[in-house]
């Protein structure tokens, strides 16, 4: 299952539920990868990228979307729009 403007709105629990209810087992969730990095045209002095761990992440929001997905459906997470320092002039 995937529909990323029904999995990424606060009803996002009410979804998922009523996507297991369907009889789905997986569910696919988009991660902007500009919506957990730090904003801006540079990347913060000491931002590590490729450390999801890095406090310069904001996860809370997807998180939580994964955790509910990962109730009774398995999480199949795709990553698009990258923030603007990551882009080819970042």
């Amino acid at each position: 299952m995937e529909d990323p403007s029904v999995f990424e709105v606060p009803s996002a629990e009410i979804a998922l539920r009523r996507t297991r209810a369907a009889g789905a087992t997986a569910v696919r969730l988009l991660l902007r990868w500009s919506s957990v990095a730090p904003d801006g045209e540079r990347a913060p002095v000491g931002f590590d990228a490729a450390n999801h761990a890095d406090p310069g992440y904001r996860w809370e929001s997807f998180d939580k979307v994964v955790l509910a997905a990962s109730r009774g459906l398995a999480p199949i997470v795709s990553i698009d729009t990258a923030p603007a320092w990551a882009g080819a002039n970042g």
